[in-house]
């Protein structure tokens, strides 16, 4: 009863400093299932429990669905995406992660247990466009030990019945082929499915057991999905910068002329500043769950701010959860370790001004190296000058939720794992690098995204803008089809209609800036597609605002530049399917498509453009075809438009 669940909470409080600190809204304790689970200390041990009411789901997979009762949604949707976090008082407490949908699955890394965070879907995106569903992301964080000896992993699903079939994909798959995963077993079907594997070496995985045309029959199946990441971290020692040394109320660091200092919580959402040269240590408070840092009651649309002075360091310990944003325009500061910083009490809601960036490093040299980041609603990591962001999660579900954003050049970006939700790998600045990353791609953005047309990201970049070992595990448009405006031009009526589809690779570009040259092209090396994808490849160049769309594309009354691209090494071994073309081209001097608005090319011999200053130039070689001759590759859905060439080799 309602009474009776209030006692219960009522209890709760009283055993804060003991227990997971969560509690339930009142209007949640009326229909509403949910199981709480209290991890205390000592001998305190308290459940609350409400009745369940009889569910259906309509496949396997779905962890969550309606049931056959009349009761609130909106109230159940609002405590799955944001249950209430009490504030602690210091030193903090220890949490065992525990959601109103709690994970479906279990996992142990060499025989022990693994603490799992639930990440429900929470969002402002258009819901006829991008809806958030009852997906989840579920995710285990281990940290290798120094010698780096190979890890046995073991996962028990419960979603799993035979009806999904008998397969299992640890993504990516090219870790299977080079011996990083292998001597995949399955130990039990008797409780859903139990699988176990090694993992040799640092790697960031997602583990899907069942056939993957049956997990992912359709487009919709990816908003039911409970989705199992596996992050397995480098030792401690493979830090750029040693974590301090702690005691039980006091830390020192490790690097002469530093200070040090433990961080507590309290009740204000005032800044709170990290001196010049200081380490800030957020320590786990011990056991086998998360320790939760909360100020206030959560700080809501105007999280807490953590800002770093020139020098001033943050760092996280495994299982820390830190609700709060990191902020810095001093040089060389900085974000260690491999705890989580979560934007959850902003519930989604797009507040550009007080929530922009989740963690953001805006001056030279400074380095984020390891962090969960969770529930941004606009942007996720900004990086100024020469940063660095290495080893990072970045999982969230809002549009615009770009995943790394370089304020200037010499970036590199390497190891990371993304599933946010806008362009990710973004060639904006000069002498950028991006190595090893790991990419779910939703459906909003591009992965590796060259321009959109803006004036304040047209910068002139080359061959010194590289994406090596890039691993594109799913793309959610992989069964959308492409929209064609009718035309005698067929390309510029892809270009046209496509505008807003996120390919994985694009640039629609109208300023005057050249993206690569002819000698120096931008260069791609190592694409590892897998699963289905939508469209690959959408690169546009010379018009302004083709057919009216995308307004904010910019046009100086001056040449559009070119557009050189060099892809060497493009594996679609495991490719399943391609849901639309994929079209590069430019448009000739002077030329224009008849009954189509801004159809018009930039380039023309008023402006004194040539006509290379609208071409696109692209040479593509080392293809690795896909398994199945039932799938097409790259060069059998390319359309090739005007004042473009395609070099195979």
């Amino acid at each position: 009863s309602s009474q009776a669940g209030t006692n219960c909470l009522s209890n709760l409080r009283d055993l804060r400093t003991h227990t997971v600190p969560y509690a339930v809204p009142a209007s949640m304790l009326r229909s509403h299932v949910f199981l709480w689970v209290v991890a205390a200390s000592g001998a305190a041990m308290q459940a609350c429990i409400a009745a369940q009411p009889e569910r259906t789901c309509s496949t396997p997979q779905q962890q969550s669905c309606e049931a056959d009762v009349d009761y609130d949604e909106t109230a159940a949707m609002q405590f799955k995406a944001h249950p209430k976090v009490l504030s602690i008082d210091p030193p903090p407490v220890v949490m065992r992660e525990q959601r109103m949908l709690a994970s479906s699955y279990s996992v142990s890394v060499n025989g022990v247990p693994a603490a799992i965070f639930t990440q429900p879907c929470q969002g402002d995106n258009m819901p006829g466009e991008h809806p958030c569903g009852t997906q989840t992301n579920n995710f285990i964080s281990h940290t290798l030990a120094a010698s780096g000896a190979p890890v046995r992993v073991e996962v028990t699903s419960s979603l799993w019945t035979s009806e999904l079939g008998d397969d299992v994909n640890i993504r990516p798959s090219h870790l299977r082929d080079i011996g990083v995963v292998s001597d995949i077993e399955v130990l039990g079907t008797s409780e859903g499915k139990t699988i176990a594997f090694n993992i040799s070496k640092p790697c960031q995985v997602s583990v899907e057991i069942g056939d993957e045309d049956l997990l992912f029959p359709d487009e919709d199946a990816y908003y039911k999905f409970a989705a199992l990441f596996l992050f397995i971290n480098p030792p401690v020692s493979a830090m750029p910068h040693q974590p301090p040394s702690v005691t039980t109320d006091s830390c020192t660091s490790n690097e002469v002329g530093r200070s040090c200092a433990i961080a507590y919580t309290d009740d204000s959402c005032a800044n709170l500043t990290v001196d010049a040269n200081q380490d800030l240590v957020f320590r786990h408070a011990g056991g086998d769950g998360f320790t939760s840092y909360t100020w206030g009651d959560g700080c809501g649309d105007d999280p807490k701010k953590i800002v770093l002075l020139e020098g001033g360091r943050v760092y996280l310990d495994d299982n820390v959860i830190v609700y709060a944003r990191i902020l810095s325009t001093d040089l060389s500061t900085g974000v260690y370790g491999y705890g989580v910083v979560s934007n959850q009490f902003m519930q989604g809601h797009k507040m550009i001004e007080t929530g922009k960036n989740v963690i953001s490093l805006e001056g030279p040299t400074s380095e984020v190296f390891g962090p969960v980041v969770l529930d941004s609603t606009y942007r996720n990591v900004q990086l100024g000058a020469q940063g660095k962001c290495s080893y990072s999660k970045l999982l969230s579900w809002n549009m615009e939720t770009d995943c790394v954003n370089m304020l200037s050049s010499g970036g590199r970006i390497d190891n990371n794992f993304f599933k946010a939700n806008d362009d990710c790998l973004k060639a904006y600045q000069a002498d950028t690098v991006y190595t090893g990353n790991v990419i779910w791609h939703q459906d909003v953005g591009r992965v590796i995204m060259y321009s959109w047309g803006n004036i304040e990201e047209a910068v002139d970049i080359n061959g010194s803008v590289i994406f090596k070992d890039t691993y594109i595990i799913h793309d959610q448009l992989g069964f959308r089809r492409a929209t064609t405006l009718p035309t005698t031009n067929v390309a510029v009526g892809l270009q046209a209609g496509m505008i807003y589809y996120s390919s994985l690779i694009n640039a629609q570009h109208s300023p005057s800036n050249h993206i690569g040259t002819k000698e120096s092209p931008v260069y791609i090396e190592g694409l590892h597609l897998e699963s289905r994808v939508g469209s690959i490849l959408l690169i546009t160049n010379g018009y302004e605002s083709l057919d009216g769309k995308a307004s904010w594309m910019w046009n100086d009354d001056s040449c559009t530049g070119p557009v050189f691209l060099h892809i060497n090494g493009l594996n679609m071994r495991y490719l399943t399917g391609e849901a639309a073309p994929s079209v590069v081209g430019g448009c000739d001097l002077d030329s224009s498509v008849p009954g189509m608005l801004n159809s018009d090319c930039l380039c023309t011999t008023a402006r004194n453009c040539s006509a290379s200053d609208c071409h696109v130039g692209i040479t593509i070689e080392n293809v690795i075809p896909p398994l199945s001759s039932d799938v097409p590759t790259l060069r059998d859905t390319l359309v090739v438009g005007d004042s473009a060439v395609v070099s195979w080799k």
